[in-house]
């Protein structure tokens, strides 16, 4: 079995008001965008029991994403993709994705992040991110060029997926979209 995880930049980049710069220009990059896992097989992996049932943890991957803008803006992100009814990542078809949010750094200052849920709740976002959460760096009136941040990445993959008979592919697209602050 081959399993790769995907994580592309989508620059969907638009124009904040307050910010009286254009966001257009701001570049977004990730790196590394793609994390392959290579073959697995069910002997090599560990399986742990959770309340989804057993699934084989594959190592942890960090990415760091880079967003540099020539005018000091507000900058909000929204992460996106595939998910279950609990609003998790999905990883392929049969297993979950835990993405995580920290180490972030505006204008070379270690910046707090917030993170707000579909529901509008504002909470710290050290922890795991579910999909349509948005970030924002300190709080809604922070502004910078440039800011820095690691994603952490951890799949986990069903037992079920390591019966099927033929070479099947696990993957799952995240989508980084850098929102107007309005």
């Amino acid at each position: 079995m081959r399993s790769k995880l995907t994580v592309p930049v989508v620059a969907l980049l638009l124009l904040s008001s307050t910010a009286r710069g254009d966001i257009n220009n701001c570049v977004m990059q990730l790196s590394p965008p793609e994390h392959d896992y290579g073959d697995l097989t069910r002997d090599r992996q560990t399986f742990i029991t959770t309340p989804q049932g057993k699934v084989a943890q594959l190592s942890e991957r960090r990415s760091n994403l880079s967003i540099t803008c020539p005018e000091k803006t507000l900058m909000r992100l929204r992460f996106t993709g595939d998910s279950h009814a609990d609003g998790s990542f999905r990883f392929g078809s049969k297993g979950r994705l835990n993405v995580t949010i920290g180490e972030a750094v505006l204008d070379g200052n270690p910046m707090l992040l917030t993170r707000t849920t579909p529901q509008g709740d504002a909470v710290a976002a050290s922890h795991s991110l579910r999909a349509a959460d948005e970030i924002i760096p300190g709080n809604s009136s922070v502004q910078g060029h440039n800011l820095n941040l690691t994603l952490t990445i951890t799949p986990y993959l069903a037992g079920a997926a390591f019966v099927v008979p033929d070479t099947q592919l696990q993957e799952e697209l995240i989508h980084i979209e850098l929102l107007n602050t309005q």
